[in-house]
């Protein structure tokens, strides 16, 4: 009878613990941080998705950078409804890193998520990634995602990273981190801000690498990226010469060096640009798949 006591009590304890330990899941606040720049078109979407988390302890904190548009005036509108939303605004538009930075300015919570605000989230993001930085005491995390189609409705395949930790010499191949699906605890990063300018996230996560500290991808289909025509990632040429400043100049590596990741970089955009229009010509039409699964499997 003695040994069934204690398993008994021994199960309750464990029971109890297990329990303790999802509600300081669910009460853990988490801070978001979206800045917004003429979205008045979108922004709604992107605000309704955070209403529609699961997870429902949180601060969205939403940064109308100069705005020309009425961006503001969608914003209060759901701010005066739910004191968890609050708007900053600035006079002058500096830039998304610059608006980041405002709104780190004003969060409170240990854990910090971004959403930008032409993209949303589905339901469970929140909840799920908390819960996978708290199980696994990560310090950064990121989900897989899809990309809408021009119509704003259809998706693509999922997108995931390779390989699903990423260390420094991981990303100087390729930024595969989507800010907009990134969560991180700011107990275990500390002191953190943007840069100015292009790749402002990415030179970010290649900070927080130097300082040996892995991102960590969450394999689950958590976010939508809306890609607009007007963005300055649509515009290859360009993002190929920026990625080869990172490379140089931010990072300072060699010309070798710094050729070596630039081509492989390179290689991945091509692959993806072949997937996408199925034009595999180079390869008898048929790409391997090893290849492929580099190339669509990361952004």
């Amino acid at each position: 009878m003695r040994q069934l006591g204690y398993g008994v009590g021994h199960f309750g304890v464990v029971l109890l613990f297990a329990l303790l330990g999802s509600v300081s899941a669910l009460a853990e606040k988490i801070s978001i941080v979206m800045p917004a720049y003429n979205s008045a078109a979108y922004i709604s979407d992107a605000i309704r998705s955070v209403l529609d988390q699961t997870h429902s302890d949180w601060e969205l904190i939403v940064v109308n950078d100069g705005s020309t548009d009425n961006t503001s005036d969608v914003v209060a509108r759901f701010a005066a409804t739910d004191d968890r939303i609050r708007l900053v605004t600035l006079a002058l538009n500096g830039g998304v890193g610059n608006a980041r930075n405002a709104a780190l300015r004003h969060v409170s919570a240990r854990y910090v998520a971004f959403l930008d605000s032409d993209d949303f989230w589905l339901p469970r993001k929140l909840e799920e990634q908390l819960a996978f930085m708290q199980e696994n005491d990560f310090a950064l995390t990121f989900t897989a995602y899809r990309a809408l189609g021009s119509d704003g409705r259809s998706v693509g395949a999922i997108v995931r990273s390779h390989p699903a930790e990423l260390k420094y010499q991981d990303l100087l191949k390729q930024n595969q981190i989507p800010v907009f699906t990134v969560m991180l605890d700011r107990e275990k990063v500390g002191d953190f801000a943007f840069y100015s300018g292009y790749n402002e996230d990415f030179l970010l996560w290649l900070y927080f690498a130097k300082q040996n500290i892995s991102a960590h991808l969450l394999d689950q289909d958590l976010g939508r990226l809306r890609r607009l025509p007007t963005s300055i990632s649509a515009n290859k040429f360009r993002a190929a010469k920026e990625f080869w400043i990172v490379l140089r100049k931010h990072e300072q590596l060699g010309l070798t060096t710094a050729a070596f990741y630039f081509l492989n970089y390179a290689t991945r955009s091509v692959l993806k640009y072949l997937f996408k229009h199925r034009n595999f010509h180079w390869f008898g039409n048929s790409c391997p798949a090893n290849l492929l699964q580099e190339a669509t499997n990361s952004e």
